[in-house]
């Protein structure tokens, strides 16, 4: 299963294929040096299957790229961010007690 995802920044949008065939969309919207992550949406057909994982991970990285601060307003992303604390680091220390999150990246916060 190949799984690609593909920036239309007109739509403020990642999507993602499966071979092909759409599987998803995660939205997100810039303002200024943030982005906010408002969906991560995948069709049924391809649930469990890794699609909203590989969303968020690319999102994550692009933003990271783009030297921006990211904001998990969706839930899947946040709980994302939580489990992959390599990511913590891309929400800015005093937003992330607003998700959820730890505000230290120390193993033991």
């Amino acid at each position: 299963m190949g799984i690609t995802i593909t920036h239309h920044d007109q739509a403020s949008r990642f999507e993602a294929s499966v071979d092909g065939v759409a599987a998803g969309y995660l939205e997100y919207r810039l303002r200024g040096a943030t982005m906010a992550i408002l969906h991560t949406i995948v069709d049924p057909a391809f649930g469990r299957k890794g699609v909203g994982s590989a969303l968020v991970a690319y999102t994550l990285d692009w933003a990271s790229g783009q030297d921006l601060g990211v904001l998990p307003y969706c839930s899947f992303a946040a709980t994302y961010i939580r489990r992959h604390p390599e990511y913590l680091g891309n929400v800015p220390a005093d937003r992330r007690v607003d998700f959820g999150l730890p505000v230290s990246t120390d193993a033991g916060s």
